[in-house]
């Protein structure tokens, strides 16, 4: 979780809720690094089209993009494939 300005209890929030989530669809929160980010160093660094990606087996995909009902927009936007390299559609 990056930042430009640390809001201590809107992060013990999110994580929380990530933790929720993960416990929720049977999966592992990797990592765990907190760090602050000027604004300008976010925008040219990171994607800020996707606010999280998981990766999740493919029956719990199907069921986190079930229950969601339209509620907040989410994408299955690819797959882990056994083989040499990177492909792309």
């Amino acid at each position: 979780m990056c930042t430009s300005r640390l809001d201590v209890d809107l992060a013990e929030r999110v994580i929380k809720g990530i933790v929720d989530g993960c416990q929720q669809s049977d999966s592992a929160l990797l990592g765990g690094e907190v760090g602050r980010i000027d604004d300008s160093e976010m925008m040219r660094t990171f994607n800020m089209g996707i606010g999280m990606v998981l990766v999740v087996s493919p029956d719990v995909a199907l069921k986190i993009l079930g229950d969601a009902n339209g509620a907040t927009p989410m994408y299955h936007i690819g797959e882990v494939k056994t083989g040499e390299g990177v492909s792309y559609r």
